[in-house]
């Protein structure tokens, strides 16, 4: 299952409101953008090796 899909489904199943995203500049995110349109969302990408921007999911 795509991140889209898995995404799309945790929010859409569990009446979930997302604003925004954070993520990194990982291949696994460069189709974030379709899905952050369809539901709406701003996506925020934290730039290299600034792991601070992403604080919540990093391990320190």
């Amino acid at each position: 299952m795509t991140i889209n899909a898995t995404l799309k489904n945790l929010i859409k199943n569990n009446n979930l409101y997302v604003k925004t995203i954070t993520i990194d500049n990982g291949i696994e995110f460069e189709k974030i953008g379709i899905l952050a349109k369809w539901l709406n969302i701003k996506i925020y990408r934290a730039e290299p090796y600034s792991s601070f921007q992403r604080g919540s999911n990093e391990n320190w």
